[in-house]
C-alpha cells in the first residue's frame, strides 16, 4: 500500500492547511522528510509551479529518484502561443526540479477545457510534451466530479486527479470513478484529510466550521463505536479502493509521516451516510474563504 502513497508537497513551498499552525517547515525539515519518504518505499511525489518555492527546494534536496507530477497553471485568456506557454513552463519546472521529465503533467484549470478550440490547444501542446519525452502521462486536476462530463476529450488523457474522502465521496457516488477506470485512466486522489479538517477534533474545529459541527460528532461517534482513530478511518476510506492507483496526502514531519505508514491498513468497514456531505462550502476549499464566523 505504501506504493500508492503520492508525497504532496504544497507545504513545502507555502503556508498550507487550514490546521496548519506551524507554516510551511524548513529546508532542514523538508529534507528529512524526503529522506524518510525514500526510507518508507514512497516513490511518488506530486508537486506544481504555483505551490510557491515547493519546486526548488525539492530540486535542492535532490527528488531524481522520485516519479514526479507537477501542474501547468491556469493560461491566461489572451495568450496566443498555448503550446509555447506550457512548454516554457514545464522546462522551468524541470529546471527548478533538476529531473530530466516528468511522471504526469495535469492541468490545473479543468474548466479551460470548455472551450472547444481551447481544449484542443491544449491537449496538441500537452500531446508534445509527451512526444518529446518530457513527460510520460498528460492529465486533468479537478475540483468537481460533476465538470468531467463537461470535457469531451477525457479519453484522450492518462490522468485524472480529484479530491476524495470521507465527507466528500463524488468521485465515487457520481459514477465517474469507475467509468475512468474503464477508460483505462490513472486515478490520483488528494485531500483525504481536507486539509487536516477531518483530523480535528469536534471541540476543536476553526470557528468557521463549527455549522457543520454535528458532521463531527456523528463521525467521532462512529469512530469510538469501531475502535478507529481519524487517522486510521481516513487512510483506510482512501486506500480500501481498488480503481485509485495513487493517493497524494501531505505531512509536516518525519514523524507525521511514518504514522501514516503505521496506520496503513485495509479493513471492510461500513462507512455510514451520516458522515457524507454534498455541501460544497465545507468539502470545497476553494469556497472556505466565504463561510461566515458564527
Amino acid at each position: 500500500m505504501i506504493s500508492k502513497i503520492s508525497l504532496g508537497t504544497a507545504q513545502f513551498g507555502m503556508d498550507y492547511g487550514i490546521t496548519n499552525s506551524d507554516g510551511k517547515p524548513s529546508l532542514d525539515k523538508a529534507r528529512g522528510i524526503i529522506k524518510k519518504a525514500k526510507s518508507l518505499g514512497i516513490k511518488n511525489i506530486d508537486t506544481a509551479s504555483v505551490y510557491g518555492s515547493s519546486e526548488t527546494i525539492l530540486g535542492e534536496i535532490g527528488v531524481k529518484d522520485f516519479n514526479l507530477t507537477t501542474k501547468i497553471p491556469s493560461i491566461p485568456s489572451e495568450e496566443s502561443d498555448i503550446g509555447g506557454y506550457i512548454n516554457n513552463i514545464i522546462k522551468e519546472s524541470l529546471s527548478k526540479l533538476k529531473i530530466n521529465n516528468f511522471h504526469a503533467v495535469l492541468l490545473h484549470d479543468a474548466k479551460q477545457l470548455e472551450d472547444n478550440k481551447m481544449a484542443k490547444d491544449i491537449h496538441a501542446a500537452l500531446m508534445k510534451l509527451k512526444q518529446s519525452g518530457l513527460t510520460k502521462k498528460i492529465g486533468i486536476s479537478i475540483y468537481d466530479p460533476d465538470k468531467l462530463s463537461k470535457i469531451d476529450s477525457i479519453k484522450d488523457y492518462d490522468v485524472i486527479q480529484c479530491p476524495y474522502n470521507l465527507f466528500d465521496r463524488r468521485l465515487n457516488s457520481s459514477g465517474w470513478m469507475s467509468r475512468l477506470k474503464d477508460f483505462g485512466i490513472e486515478i490520483q486522489i488528494r485531500s483525504i484529510f481536507l486539509q487536516g479538517l477531518l483530523l480535528s477534533d469536534p471541540t476543536n474545529l476553526p470557528v468557521n466550521f463549527n455549522k457543520w459541527k454535528n458532521l463531527w460528532n456523528d463521525l467521532d461517534l462512529w469512530l469510538q463505536d469501531n475502535n478507529l482513530s481519524s487517522l486510521e478511518a481516513c487512510l483506510n476510506f482512501a486506500f480500501k479502493l481498488n480503481s485509485v492507483d495513487s493517493v497524494v496526502l501531505g505531512v509536516d514531519s518525519e514523524e507525521h509521516l511514518d504514522e501514516i505508514a503505521k496506520n496503513l491498513s485495509i479493513k471492510d468497514y461500513i462507512y455510514p451516510d451520516m458522515i457524507f456531505s454534498n455541501d460544497l462550502n465545507l468539502i470545497n476549499p476553494v469556497n472556505w474563504k466565504n463561510i461566515e464566523k458564527k
